[in-house]
């Protein structure tokens, strides 16, 4: 992926589509089309049983494997009927917290007088990064770049007194790699098996139904992790993430009758439930705590966005806004204003996505095959 243009092939394509988030695996088959909407033709997500994290990632590939039945034995024979063929042309894997380590690094370029920015130096930028002994560099990108202080599209072939590249590095276990792409090779034609990660899944995509907005944060709360990206002037700058997520509110909830979390405030405000109400507020302010030393880092080099796109359950996002609403994040901004809260929904991308009669909307992988067309 590169941030020098997002096109599409001038041909039809059929991709497989995986997410593996930290308590969750999602799975989809799509039809890609130019100068049309993507199909979404068949989707599947099973949960990945929580248990020690020595066992976490045998876990995963065993539900990783549950997945791929389930779209062999019933998405394939859609597929067939649809385009002649159950085989895709590629396979698009996002992986999140925390079975992906993501960085984003500024690369900076200045020689003291005018010089040439070269295809060289950005394929220097993009090589700064080492990867460490047992991993398996799953995405490298060159996100942006800013010449003399401004934003280029068209780098190469410029003088330029200095220049900034923003480089993605991302890595996995070179085990689970391994284990990913033969698993997964299988699916497509040509044994194309594709990376990524938060950073370049978000610039795929919320340009698409956001184009006004340049300042944002994304904050994806999945089962057991949350994953922050801070976009400035439409260039992801910083990601960060941290081992809590949902999880640990539904647990409450669970424990106190509930099957799922409380619906928008109600049922936690009831005077019969001020235990849960309790419980519930101790794992808000850890959750905000969380969040609120990833954001103060980020402000010892950027002004913070008053823009934040929520990626959670549909069931948790009443929960996740009143978390993301205490006072401790208003402080960050010195404002009492609540901050802009967005929660992220498939109906945004509607224009781009659509979806077979039947098949349940999910974001993340609706989000995935607009990446997929570039």
């Amino acid at each position: 992926m590169s941030f020098f243009g997002f096109g599409s092939a001038n041909k039809a394509k059929s991709v497989l589509l995986i997410d593996i988030a930290s308590s969750s695996i999602g799975g989809a088959y799509a039809r890609i089309t130019p100068n049309a909407p993507t199909a979404i033709l068949y989707s599947v997500r099973f949960p990945i049983e929580s248990t020690s994290s020595d066992m976490q990632s045998a876990l995963m590939l065993r539900t990783l494997d549950a997945v791929l039945r389930e779209l062999r034995q019933n998405g394939a024979p859609l597929l067939r009927r649809r385009t002649g063929s159950g085989s895709v042309h590629s396979v698009q894997v996002h992986l999140g917290a925390p079975w992906q380590s993501v960085s984003i690094e500024v690369a900076a370029f200045a020689d003291g007088k005018p010089f040439v920015f070269t295809e060289a130096l950005l394929e220097k930028a993009k090589k700064a990064a080492e990867v460490p002994a047992g991993r398996f560099r799953s995405e490298e990108a060159v996100l942006g770049a800013v010449l003399n202080g401004y934003k280029t599209m068209m780098p190469v072939g410029k003088k330029v007194q200095r220049a900034e590249v923003i480089v993605l590095n991302a890595t996995i276990e070179m085990e689970v790699a391994k284990l990913i792409k033969s698993t997964l090779g299988s699916f497509s034609l040509l044994q194309d098996v594709h990376f990524s990660s938060m950073p370049s899944l978000m610039l795929a995509s919320i340009p698409l139904a956001f184009p006004h907005e340049k300042d944002y944060l994304v904050l994806r709360v999945s089962g057991e992790a949350t994953e922050l990206l801070f976009v400035k002037n439409s260039f992801p700058m910083k990601y960060a993430s941290f081992p809590s997520g949902l999880g640990e509110f539904a647990r409450v909830a669970k424990s106190s009758g509930f099957h799922s979390f409380p619906d928008g405030g109600d049922s936690i405000d009831l005077k019969q439930k001020e235990e849960l109400d309790t419980r519930m507020t101790d794992v808000a302010r850890r959750f905000t705590s969380a969040v609120v030393q990833r954001l103060h880092e980020y402000t010892s080099a950027h002004a913070l966005p008053r823009t934040l796109f929520l990626i959670t359950d549909a069931e948790a996002v009443g929960v996740m806004q009143r978390a993301l609403n205490a006072s401790d994040m208003h402080a960050l901004w010195l404002s009492d204003e609540p901050l802009a809260i967005a929660a992220l929904e498939s109906k945004f991308f509607s224009e781009a996505v659509g979806h077979e009669v039947g098949v349940a909307e999910d974001l993340v992988l609706d989000l995935l095959s607009l990446k997929a067309r570039n």
